[in-house]
């Protein structure tokens, strides 16, 4: 029987691939639903109006991993018209603090309507993201608590 000879460039393929197969599986076997909240509809009153937030998605299918960049995509109405409206997200770092980060800036339409596409990072398994939309510094016009799980 004759045997297969491998060239070098066909080995360092080999062991490339096998090497992303491995990665794969131990990827796809640590994930975590830490972010199961797919189309979120919450509203909380402002001077202005109500905002309504149509659409929160966290992470890719409701899938997140620590240490990795999740999306994060948010429509939202109801916010002051024009207004500069910052989106918040904040997370657990893998000690427990809370550490806030501001995702994205927009503007609001003239109907009061922003959305976003952005990214964030989180430390922990366990614990509780929270996503506010801020307008004019520190006020708060909408907050979500995502609670984690491991």
């Amino acid at each position: 029987m004759p045997q297969l000879l491998m060239t070098d460039r066909a080995k360092r393929l080999h062991r490339i691939s096998l090497a992303c197969a491995v990665l794969c599986v131990a990827f796809c076997s640590d994930l975590s639903n830490i972010l199961g909240q797919d189309d979120v509809s919450r509203s909380a009153e402002t001077s202005g109006g109500e905002v309504v937030v149509a659409r929160l998605r966290l992470g890719l299918g409701g899938l997140g991993r620590v240490g990795c960049w999740m999306p994060i995509q948010l429509e939202a109405g109801g916010c002051p018209s024009g207004a500069e409206i910052r989106v918040v997200v904040e997370v657990s770092d893998a000690r427990g603090d809370h550490c806030a980060d501001t995702v994205a800036t927009t503007k609001a339409d003239s109907s009061g309507r922003i959305a976003i596409s952005s990214v964030f990072m989180t430390g922990r398994l366990d614990g509780n993201i929270v996503v506010r939309l801020q307008a004019g510094g520190e006020n708060i016009l909408w907050e979500q608590v995502v609670h984690g799980q491991m």
